[in-house]
Order: C-alpha cells, then sequence, then structure tokens
C-alpha cells in the first residue's frame, strides 16, 4: 500500500524538502459501460455489427470496418469489439474478399450472437440523459 509523502518529510538524503503537488483528475459525464467503452459507443456498434459492417482481416486478425463498396479499413473501435467478443455477443460469420487499399483481402464478418442482439435491441431503446 502506498504511503502519502509528508510535505515536511526530507529526501532520502536529508538535505532538501519534498513538495508534494496534488493531481486533480477531471471527471467526465461519459459513463463506462463495462463492455469496454461509453454507453453511446456500445449502442453504435451494436447497431453496426448488425448491419455487417465490422469484420476481422484473416491476415491478422484486426479488427476493420467494412463499407458498401466492399472496402474495409482498420477501425479506432478494436478493443470495443474485442470486448464483445470475450464476451460472447459477437461471433464470427461469413468470409467476403474487400479490398484494404488496393489489395483485395479476405474478412471473416462480424455477428451478433442472441445475446449480442437482446443487448442491441435492449440498448437502442436508451436515450442519452441531459
Amino acid at each position: 500500500m502506498a504511503r502519502r509523502a509528508d510535505p515536511s518529510q526530507l529526501d532520502l538524503f536529508g538535505d532538501t524538502n519534498i513538495t508534494v503537488t496534488p493531481v486533480v483528475v477531471a471527471s467526465t459525464s461519459v459513463q463506462p459501460s463495462g463492455l469496454g467503452g461509453s454507453v453511446d459507443l456500445v449502442a453504435q456498434v451494436l447497431v453496426e455489427v448488425h448491419d455487417g459492417r465490422y469484420g476481422l482481416l484473416d491476415s491478422s486478425g484486426r479488427a476493420v470496418e467494412v463499407d458498401g463498396d466492399q472496402h474495409c479499413r482498420y477501425t479506432d473501435a478494436d478493443g470495443l469489439l474485442d470486448s464483445l467478443r470475450v464476451q460472447g455477443y459477437l461471433r464470427e460469420s461469413d468470409t467476403v474478399s474487400c479490398r484494404h487499399g488496393v489489395i483485395a483481402k479476405p474478412v471473416t464478418l462480424l455477428k451478433l450472437t442472441g445475446a449480442g442482439e437482446k443487448l442491441r435491441r435492449r440498448w437502442s431503446h436508451l436515450r442519452p440523459v441531459l
């Protein structure tokens, strides 16, 4: 257990005083969901997974976002998608060919499990509190 430093405490060699500056952490209004992101972000990602917009590159296993033209790009929601997969809300589905840059690569699409579909329906009715 860490001890707080006393402002009058001397340093290891006893020749100078230690000054302590408190660290202030700013509070944010974003509430964590426990699923790896904010409630709004999780609800949005669940809807996008339902629409077939996320997958995994077979060569690296990294999460990608798939657009309507069969192009894909790396996504910022990869940590959230991994968390949802580990907790059993997502599963791997069909493999499609998508262009990542100029090269066509196989992408395994992500689908919602039964529990993920229930979570999506329940969370899609949430509205932000102002």
